[in-house]
């Protein structure tokens, strides 16, 4: 492991093998340097322009820029593996009673375990679900920025959801409070089965101009659930002694018909979405966080990314959370988005999910400002190890990204910048700047 540069906001110039300036520009032998949190100069040889700077080395690494992760759940960390195997109901059920049994203290360790976890695994920014409200805090704490969607469950459509959306109110004030200014907040109700119309509606006319996101057409018992009153969640709730009325309408047009879409909204998996609901979501100025290994685990559908694209939506990638997907890998997520359009007969490009996991999933995000290596942007970066990788000296911007994308993971994260700070090396757990 080469000497490493921990200054704070000092100037510094990163070397690799290789250099990804964006999805469609790799530099051989490349530089870039930060000043200031920004990505001043990229491209060969930059040290000799500024021989004051100290320069890192990282051989046989590649320096790509801070991975982005649309859609997480740090809060769940340490609940990996909770209803292994079931399927995607009783799994559910399975999540909410292992949820509900614990305390504050739990979720704040649980969310800085999963902080430091996506800094080893090369991610930099997020757009995390929050169950408890106190992700911010861990993120700001680590070194990352990103959204935080603060989770509020209203089921019953005969019940007085005004105490729950009061307190989600006052969580909102103190979760900024908590992020400060790198870490935005936001609301999600979830997901239309846990979303009743008056609470949708109150939401909407409520919290006008908070950004929202929430999980939708995930499941075909969701579907059943929105569409026709029936299924495994249809059943559970009527158990429970809760109404369950059907809408004769998929759960994005659900969703589109208590005006819950605006832009920037955030839609959460997507496996069961018609053309017809993607064309809604792009009317609407939604974007799409797809969690292509999760839905393969829980056995819910393949994401249609090559129609969300078609569609015009700004696309994430995203892990969920590591109680679905155990290995929190955004570089997993990437081939699973590759390998799931195939068997779409849909096919995207390497280049395609190497840019939803970095530029275009920040740009889905509204953070316009990363994602990329180009001067300007946030410096935030990752030096990947080349363990393995057979990228030949006269190789194309498309054999290196197809290099990262089939042959990268996260142990193989040498280091990872963000807003141009050191914040986690390999040779040392405790970098934190």
């Amino acid at each position: 492991m080469p000497g490493v540069h921990r200054g704070h906001g000092g100037a510094v110039v990163v070397r690799g093998d290789w250099l990804v300036l964006s999805p469609e520009t790799v530099v051989r032998e490349g530089e870039v340097r930060f000043a200031d949190g920004r990505v001043t100069h990229a491209g060969s040889a930059v040290s000799r322009s500024f021989p004051q700077d100290p320069v890192v080395s990282f051989p046989g690494c590649v320096i790509l820029p801070g991975l982005v992760n649309a859609h997480s759940h740090l809060e769940l960390t340490l609940l990996r593996g909770t209803g292994r195997g079931l399927p995607f109901v009783p799994w559910l059920e399975a999540v909410t009673r292992e949820v509900l049994g614990r305390d504050r203290g739990f979720f704040e360790h649980s969310a800085r375990a999963g902080a430091r976890e996506m800094l080893r695994g090369g991610v930099t920014t997020l757009a995390d679900h929050s169950t408890a409200g106190v992700s911010p805090g861990a993120i700001r704490e680590a070194g990352l920025s990103g959204v935080v969607f603060r989770e509020v469950f209203c089921v019953d459509p005969d019940a007085d959801h005004s105490p729950a959306l009061d307190f989600l109110a006052s969580e909102l004030d103190g979760m900024a409070a908590e992020g400060g200014p790198q870490v935005g907040v936001g609301i999600s109700c979830h997901a239309p089965y846990n979303a009743c119309p008056a609470a949708l509606d109150s939401v909407v006319s409520r919290f006008r101009g908070v950004p929202r996101s929430i999980h939708v057409a995930e499941s075909p018992d969701e579907a059943a659930f929105i569409r026709s009153g029936e299924g495994a969640l249809a059943e559970r709730r009527r158990e429970r002694g809760i109404a369950v009325r059907p809408c004769r309408m998929s759960p994005v047009e659900y969703l589109d018909n208590r005006s819950y879409w605006h832009p920037g909204s955030q839609a959460v998996h997507l496996t069961q979405a018609s053309r017809g609901d993607l064309a809604v979501l792009a009317a609407r100025g939604v974007s799409a966080a797809f969690c292509p290994v999760s839905n393969a685990v829980l056995g819910v559908g393949i994401p249609p990314v090559r129609a969300a694209r078609e569609a015009g939506l700004q696309c994430g990638l995203g892990t969920d959370s590591a109680v679905s997907c155990e290995r929190q890998d955004m570089f997993e997520e990437m081939r699973m988005a590759v390998m799931g359009s195939r068997l779409r007969s849909a096919p995207v490009t390497e280049a395609e999910a190497f840019a939803m996991a970095t530029r275009e999933g920040a740009v889905s995000l509204g953070l316009r400002d990363r994602g990329t290596l180009e001067p300007g942007a946030r410096a935030d970066a990752v030096a990947l190890r080349l363990h393995g990788l057979r990228v030949g000296g006269a190789a194309a911007a498309e054999d290196v990204i197809g290099a990262i994308v089939w042959q990268g993971s996260a142990c193989l994260v040498e280091a990872v910048w963000s807003g141009g700070r050191l914040v986690w090396s390999a040779d040392s757990e405790d970098d934190g700047g």
